[in-house]
């Protein structure tokens, strides 16, 4: 995966990531920020792309920082919540936040714009509306295309039949019958 207009990117594709800051602090001493990031598509590297092409690489993510980034004992991304959209009931499983003082005492929140508890109910209650502004979308063009439909069909049995039609489907259905 390739951000359009950088150096040695050929044929990009589109994709999308919903970013959300939760918390600006320090990690071992660097200025960080805590971030939800929901990606829209589903790209290959995509989260990672998306963080370092306006500058701020994934903390431990040696590879989109260049190498710079060999610190951290891990790459500090983390599935919070996964959803799978399976029938008949969807499959949802939730991660506690691993990053927090107590789980690595070298991160130091210093501001604190909103949990990823209140983030990630923000964002489904948005893609909850979204669905349901959907769902009515297409009920509502459903309805539209049955009352065409409707109007179609009343139009035609309000047609007589002319002399001429009359006429040529007898000739039709005799050419059949003499076969």
């Amino acid at each position: 995966m390739c951000i359009q207009g950088t150096d040695g990117c050929e044929n990009p594709k589109p994709c999308r990531t919903r970013l959300t800051v939760l918390e600006y602090g320090v990690y071992d001493g660097d200025p960080v920020t805590k971030v939800l990031l929901q990606p829209l598509t589903g790209r290959t590297h995509q989260l990672r792309v998306h963080c370092e092409a306006v500058g701020h690489p994934i903390v431990g993510d040696y590879t989109y920082s260049l190498g710079a980034d060999s610190a951290p004992y891990r790459m500090m991304l983390h599935a919070h919540l996964l959803q799978l959209p399976l029938e008949p009931l969807p499959l949802q499983a939730v991660a506690p936040d691993p990053f927090t003082t107590p789980a690595d005492p070298r991160w130091r929140p210093q501001r604190c714009l909103r949990t990823v508890e209140g983030a990630v109910e923000a964002l489904l209650e948005h893609r909850a509306a979204e669905e349901r502004t959907e769902r009515e979308e297409k009920e509502r063009q459903r309805e539209e295309r049955r009352k065409q439909q409707d109007e179609r069909r009343k139009r035609w049995r309000g047609r007589e039949e002319s002399e001429e039609q009359r006429r040529l489907c007898q000739q039709w259905l005799s050419e059949w019958t003499d076969v």
